[in-house]
């Protein structure tokens, strides 16, 4: 939900020796339509979102069999 933040990851990734197809979301429930609708290989949340939280987007990936063991990176942002 940080925009500088996901500037910051979009450029690390950017950066691997292959090439990333990278989709954001500003929000859980965004986060969770966009991994349903392109898929995923990895997933990283950040804590604090609006409407669901990182730990809830990560609790409904662990409970459908397609994402249960989807890798998932947490970040959280220490102010």
């Amino acid at each position: 939900d940080d925009s500088n933040i996901v500037k910051v990851v979009v450029a690390a990734l950017r950066q691997l020796p292959i090439t990333v197809e990278i989709f954001t979301a500003s929000d859980g429930h965004e986060a969770l339509e966009a991994i349903g609708t392109h898929g995923a290989d990895l997933v990283i949340l950040d804590l604090k979102m609006p409407g669901m939280d990182g730990f809830g987007v990560c609790e409904e990936l662990r409970k459908d069999i397609r994402t249960a063991f989807l890798p998932i990176l947490m970040l959280m942002s220490i102010l």
